[in-house]
């Protein structure tokens, strides 16, 4: 019974993706990357996250966390870092301060990337997927791993790499081609992108098995604070149904530079006036009387 489950979950991976204009690379976005043991009939999570900028040879990167439990306590700086340049190529940063490719959307159909002298890697597929009033990519790679010494083929596959625009690998977090030459084959371990979100919203996976693996903060964000609307044009409104008093309020633009405080505020529902503030995004800070804080990220349109 249990396989016939995890062939279920498996095949829930191709669901239509819920895609909207965040940007892969926003801070706090959240990926969950599932790996399925068959042997041991298992399925366990993994939790990567992006969160602020670091410089390297005068280049910006984003961070990547990890965490096996989400726990905010547990999350851990990976070993490598990641950007995406005007042209929409991604790359990522290794321990070692090499650059890696990870995807370059101008490739054509057919047309193929040699990693490494003994693998190679060719573009099959480019599928278009129609959301709301844009259009996003997925492209699909087969490849080909060939003996050093002789040339023949020790592994190839015609699904071997697929990236989906705006969303990441579906298969292993942050890998491109060069890290499928170098990993080795188990055809008893499966991996697969479960979920995805941005801005706290569930934006690419199956409902029913992200509802599992969502955070407890994301839950109690969603239950304890009401920030409304959002996006928003002129006012904005902050209920809260916990205990907690909220006894300072801040919002501030994503560079730091603060548009509203208030340290006098009349617990219910509060208004405040955001027709002054530019379009753009803002993160709403609000402490509470036991000095607990939480942090929403808003959108003024």
């Amino acid at each position: 019974m249990k396989t016939i489950t995890y062939l279920l979950l498996l095949s829930t991976l191709s669901f239509i993706p819920r895609l909207n204009s965040q940007d892969l690379l926003l801070d706090g976005n959240i990926w969950v990357y599932h790996t399925l043991d068959w042997i041991e009939e298992t399925l366990s999570p993994t939790y990567y996250t992006t969160e602020g900028d670091t410089i390297f040879n005068n280049t910006v990167y984003k961070k990547v966390y990890k965490s096996l439990d989400h726990d905010p306590l547990n999350w851990e700086l990976e070993n490598y870092y990641v950007r995406k340049d005007q042209d929409g190529l991604v790359y990522r940063l290794n321990a070692n301060m090499e650059e890696i490719l990870l995807i370059d959307p101008q490739m054509e159909l057919d047309e193929s990337i040699e990693a490494t002298s003994h693998c190679i890697f060719t573009l099959d597929y480019i599928i278009p997927i129609q959301v709301l009033d844009q259009m996003n990519k997925r492209w699909q790679y087969s490849y080909v791993k060939l003996d050093p010494v002789d040339g023949s083929t020790i592994y190839s596959s015609t699904n071997g790499f697929q990236w989906l625009e705006k969303v990441g690998n579906l298969k292993h977090p942050f890998f491109g081609p060069l890290d499928y030459c170098d990993l080795v084959q188990n055809d008893t371990i499966d991996h697969a992108l479960g979920c995805f979100f941005s801005e706290d919203q569930l934006v690419y996976g199956n409902e029913a098995l992200c509802s599992d693996v969502i955070s407890a903060s994301m839950v109690n964000a969603q239950t304890d604070i009401n920030i409304f609307p959002n996006p928003l044009v002129d006012h904005l409104f902050i209920e809260s149904s916990t205990t907690r008093k909220i006894q300072e309020i801040w919002i501030s633009d994503l560079q730091g530079k603060l548009y509203y405080q208030n340290s006098s505020v009349d617990n219910g529902r509060i208004r405040v006036d955001t027709h002054p503030f530019p379009a753009s995004k803002y993160v709403v800070t609000l402490l509470f009387d036991d000095q607990s804080t939480a942090v929403r990220k808003i959108v003024k349109i």
